[in-house]
């Protein structure tokens, strides 16, 4: 399985996948996020900071889903 980091092109598609689920009420956000935790090491440092902070802010439905992104990640976002 390969595992080398994402490119910076490969970073900001997941960064589009991520925006493109929020405020949608759609399967697509668990399917996002599962990918994202299935990788979340290959994904930049950088990429993966605004990946969860958009998210905490944009990401008003399927909460839910973006909780186990948070809880990967050990990130305990200011606010919910």
């Amino acid at each position: 399985m390969n595992q080398e980091p994402y490119t910076d092109l490969e970073c900001t598609a997941l960064v589009f996948a991520a925006r493109y689920c929020h405020n949608r009420t759609t399967g697509g956000t668990l399917k996002v996020v599962k990918y994202m935790i299935a990788n979340w090491t290959r994904i930049n440092e950088r990429t993966q900071e605004q990946i969860l902070k958009e998210s905490t802010v944009w990401g008003v439905t399927n909460k839910e889903d973006w909780l186990k992104l948070y809880s990967h990640a050990n990130y305990e976002p200011e606010e919910l």
